[in-house]
């Protein structure tokens, strides 16, 4: 939201600019055309004393167009600046809600995870965590940002049904998410342990999952 607004101000300020500076060069080009005709009403009575200061009125106001137009330029490399920024954001975000998708694997985690469980309650967190970390490598901090992207996600982004082990694991590349990179590894994980139904007890019921 803050890049968001970001934008707006910048293209608010970006028009500002632009109005100002057509009221400028409107002004201008009505006052070039008004020099021209009285330096051209000089030359036609040969009073060359006259035309002459119109001469230099003339230089002046088009070194004055001049100045404004440049000024145009400017709005024009900032207007195509803050387009190739919303780009970039547009892209970043799509990039980020297909990570997103991915949160049916984390379901599945979970699922495997409360089938092999008969009563959480009577189960050491600390040996199950040491036994789930030796066996599929997912550590504390992994398996917490697993939670906090399964709350991240919603019902529009799940894809499992139509995605493979083998697909879902070929797509998802650190390189290919930009904001929401440290979530690729730790996922890559669940949905290896998954696959590979190395998952022997629950854990997020009880791990002190920190808030996101």
């Amino acid at each position: 939201m803050a890049d968001i607004d970001n934008f707006e101000y910048k293209l608010e300020n970006i028009e500002s600019k632009n109005t100002k500076s057509r009221k400028e060069l409107d002004k201008k080009y009505r006052e070039q055309e008004s020099i021209l005709n009285d330096m051209w009403k000089g030359l036609s009575n040969k009073d060359w004393d006259q035309s002459l200061k119109y001469f230099g009125t003339l230089v002046d106001n088009s070194g004055h167009i001049l100045e404004i137009v440049k000024g145009q330029n400017e709005i024009v490399q900032d207007n195509i600046s803050i387009t190739r920024d919303v780009l970039k954001l547009l892209r970043n975000s799509r990039r980020n809600t297909e990570l997103l998708r991915y949160s049916d694997w984390i379901t599945d985690l979970i699922q495997e995870i409360n089938n092999k469980l008969d009563n959480i309650e009577d189960v050491n967190s600390h040996v199950v965590w040491n036994k789930i970390a030796h066996e599929v490598s997912i550590t504390l901090d992994e398996f917490e940002l697993l939670m906090a992207l399964k709350w991240k996600s919603n019902d529009e982004f799940h894809i499992k049904e139509s995605q493979t082990e083998a697909e879902a694991l070929e797509t998802l590349k650190p390189e290919s998410f930009s904001e929401l990179q440290c979530f690729v590894e730790p996922l890559r994980k669940a949905i290896n342990a998954v696959k590979f139904g190395e998952i022997i007890s629950c854990l997020y019921i009880f791990l002190p999952i920190r808030a996101f």
